[in-house]
């Protein structure tokens, strides 16, 4: 199966979710700390959720700094959803300043969470667990549950998309799974300039390496954000199918692929 034919399924797949309508029932309103979660609450939620993303889908929810309208935005949030695992080291503060009272989605609960080493060798918690999409499917499964439980008149709605979508992940690792195989191991290694694909490397076997000198400079490949406006990767279920060719490429010592195919 092609890139292509994947990503028209998959996308077809996790918009069934989204098109039923509750006549005269406004709409759950979500606050999402960056733009994954925003996108996966969008996938669960449908028509049945108005969200909101801070962080910006090419922004680096590391060292984002909230604006004063966050704070408005959240104060009349019905949830929130945050990743977890020390990625948002700046949500602890936005709630408390906005007065925020209302239910928190930790997405990532369930996670069996890796650590990385920090320059100067601490070891600290890699927050990075979406890269692994087992883990993508565990995220599925608490937005959904929080929504139901935010908003019980859709519960319903929200567990059976919620599980539409884990399906659609689930068919996406299966994808990345086939297109590593032909690999060797011992070709299983990249070069990054983020410490941040250690979960998807855990799940298929690569050995990422953190830098390297003399490496040479690949195409653009994304780990914590969504490409901008008009952009390759505008959703979950395209950043990892557009990232793994580039890395197969890569490890073959091959020219990267077209990805417009």
């Amino acid at each position: 199966m092609r890139r292509r034919d994947l990503m028209t399924g998959l996308l077809a797949l996790s918009a069934a979710g989204g098109t039923a309508a509750w006549a005269g029932t406004p709409p759950l309103s979500v606050v999402a700390s960056f733009s994954i979660l925003a996108d996966m609450v969008r996938q669960v939620g449908g028509e049945g959720v108005a969200v909101t993303g801070l962080v910006p889908p090419d922004g680096d929810p590391h060292t984002y700094e909230p604006r004063p309208s966050d704070l408005r935005m959240l104060a009349a949030a019905g949830l929130l959803v945050e990743n977890g695992l020390g990625l948002e080291g700046w949500m602890t503060r936005l709630a408390d300043a906005s007065g925020f009272r209302g239910p928190v989605c930790i997405a990532s609960a369930g996670v069996q969470p890796r650590t990385i080493t920090e320059d100067g060798g601490a070891a600290v918690t890699d927050p990075h667990a979406w890269q692994d999409p087992r883990n993508g499917v565990l995220y599925a499964r608490a937005i959904a549950a929080a929504l139901a439980a935010a908003d019980p008149s859709r519960a319903g709605t929200f567990r059976e998309a919620g599980g539409r979508y884990a399906a659609a992940i689930m068919e996406t690792d299966a994808w990345i799974a086939r297109q590593f195989a032909p690999i060797p191991p011992a070709r299983r290694a990249i070069v990054t300039t983020h410490d941040a694909f250690g979960y998807s490397g855990a799940r298929y076997g690569i050995r990422a390496l953190a830098k390297e000198a003399g490496a040479a400079v690949g195409e653009a490949v994304y780990s914590d954000a969504f490409s901008p406006p008009g952009g390759p990767v505008p959703i979950y279920l395209a950043m990892l199918p557009h990232n793994v060719p580039l890395f197969v490429a890569a490890m073959r010592g091959e020219a990267a692929p077209d990805q417009s195919r």
